[in-house]
């Protein structure tokens, strides 16, 4: 999973995540699936989403992105070219989201304790349903 995407991080307006995530390109990863799949996190002024390699600049342009090593936005750049990012996602309560398994993966390579142990609570949970062959689609 280390190689599911390069990652950039870059910081956004505060009051631009919601748009930047309503984006038709974008998908919800991380800390910004945190609503989505219920895990308990709050995400209110930062964001992670994947995107296609192809839509980065546009995203930069239109958002006035600037490129930060600590800025609130960690964009993973899916740039296998098969956009395995938009073919998996699943609408969750309305948002298009990564399955769990990479939103528990992208948790566990946080920086932030409470997100790693939120992660690794998510692993355990897809780990322990998978062993009671309760295989979820996402």
């Amino acid at each position: 999973m280390r190689k599911r995407a390069s990652v950039a991080r870059y910081r956004i307006a505060a009051a631009d995540i919601a748009e930047l995530i309503a984006d038709r390109a974008v998908v919800v990863g991380g800390i910004s699936a945190s609503a989505p799949h219920d895990l308990g996190l709050s995400f209110a002024d930062e964001a992670e989403v994947y995107i296609g390699a192809s839509d980065v600049t546009r995203l930069v342009d239109e958002f006035f992105l600037v490129g930060s090593e600590r800025g609130n936005l960690v964009l993973h750049v899916e740039d296998s070219g098969f956009g395995w990012h938009q073919r998996t996602a699943r609408v969750v309560n309305g948002v298009s989201a990564v399955p769990r398994l990479v939103v528990a993966t992208d948790l566990l390579d946080s920086h932030d304790t409470r997100t790693r142990n939120a992660g690794a609570d998510l692993l355990g949970h897809l780990l322990h349903s998978m062993a009671d062959g309760r295989v979820s689609r996402d």
